[in-house]
């Protein structure tokens, strides 16, 4: 088993765009509000890469004997003003992904020592990430890794009243 971590490329968009749909498809079965359709992954995997070009990010895949099994989207940002200035830039993973096959054989880990590393190198103390509440596994998956709750984003559907 050749496991190799690398700067996505060109030639990765239509794995990369499987996983934006798989990505799509997984959480929306979570959270009923994600675009499931192939368009809907194509202009998802269309705004990470400006994402990534205009935060200076980086876009990683991770292969398996030749073959991208997995991405993630790291994206460096600045908190609000109020924010110390010594820790106000963090890096943000805006996208993770592992094929359910790999999942649980430590791609996912490689993947994200890398993120580390990287946002080590820019100078950035900490990474974020957003998960969905309804999603127990990630959220194991991203503590074993050392994240832990920071806040508590809310959401209220507001009923039509039309």
């Amino acid at each position: 088993m050749s496991l190799l971590i690398r700067p996505a490329a060109p030639d990765d968009h239509d794995a990369l765009l499987s996983q934006f749909l798989g990505l799509n498809r997984y959480e929306h079965a979570i959270s009923d509000d994600r675009r499931s359709d192939h368009q809907g992954a194509l202009e998802s995997l269309e705004g990470a890469w400006r994402n990534i070009a205009a935060k200076g990010g980086s876009a990683l895949v991770v292969e398996l004997d030749g073959r991208v099994v997995g991405h993630l989207f790291l994206l460096f940002e600045e908190d609000d003003v109020f924010i110390r200035d010594d820790v106000r830039s963090y890096g943000y993973i805006s996208s993770l992904f592992i094929q359910e096959a790999m999942r649980g054989s430590g791609v996912g880990k490689a993947l994200m020592v890398e993120a580390e590393r990287i946002a080590a190198a820019r100078g950035v103390h900490r990474l974020m990430l957003y998960v969905l509440a309804e999603n127990p596994n990630a959220q194991r998956f991203y503590a074993d890794a050392g994240f832990a709750p920071h806040g508590l984003e809310m959401m209220k559907p507001i009923a039509d009243k039309t």
